[in-house]
């Protein structure tokens, strides 16, 4: 314990050995992750899951989304995926059919334009025929968040959640209606619940050592 006027050593001073850890796996990605799943009495209305891709080991950076929307108001309804680097998009959608996951058919061409302050994310994704806005806003203080990947053996996962207490969707300039509400599916790995409105920042998936990058990733099928 230090007194006061006493200064607390620099540990390394003390000591030469490291005071950092080098995970000695393979960085596969890192990435944003933003979540937005809306429903009303009838079921669900909006799912969106837009991935801003930071690094990817094979096919670089890029965005891509993957937006549902129910027909609304005598609206067409929505079921597409959004990206600005087509090859990353494809590797994406291959991995979640892999974990048979939802997939919204293959990708589109869009732009994505981002803008952040420190409790709120917004995204503008304009396609040749249709612009969506984003928007996480009264976001919570961080979920650290640390284990192995609940579907892929073999990765590593870290990364921090916020969760939103307000949100925002439009499409063509209308806003959606409906409720965000507890989503369970994340209680198996976490142990509770998140928000339906909740975006991940900065999470890295690294393949363990020993294991083969490719095979976990792309399970070896390459463009």
């Amino acid at each position: 314990m230090t007194t006061a006027g006493q200064s607390i050593p620099n540990p390394r001073e003390v000591s030469s050995a490291p005071t950092a850890t080098v995970h000695p796996g393979t960085v596969l990605v890192v990435w944003d992750h933003g979540g937005l799943q809306l429903r009303d009495d009838l079921g669900e209305i909006l799912y969106v899951s837009l991935y801003d891709y930071r690094f990817d080991i094979f096919d670089g950076a890029g965005h891509v989304a993957i937006v549902r929307l129910r027909s609304l108001n005598g609206e067409p309804a929505v079921d597409l995926t959004l990206t600005d680097n087509a090859r990353l998009a494809a590797s994406h959608l291959e991995r979640r059919a892999r974990m048979r996951r939802l997939v919204a058919g293959h990708a589109r061409p869009a732009q994505f334009v981002k803008s952040e302050s420190r409790d709120t994310l917004k995204y503008r994704v304009e396609g040749s025929d249709l612009a969506m806005e984003f928007e996480w806003s009264g976001l919570g203080r961080p979920i650290f968040m640390t284990g192995l990947h609940p579907q892929q053996a073999d990765i590593d996962v870290f990364g921090q959640v916020r969760e939103a207490s307000q949100f925002r969707a439009a499409v063509n300039g209308r806003v959606v209606p409906g409720s965000a509400f507890s989503n369970e599916v994340y209680t198996p790995w976490l142990g509770r619940p998140l928000h339906s409105a909740a975006v991940t920042i900065g999470e890295v998936l690294i393949a363990r050592e020993g294991s083969d990058p490719v095979a976990l990733w792309t399970q070896g099928h390459r463009r």
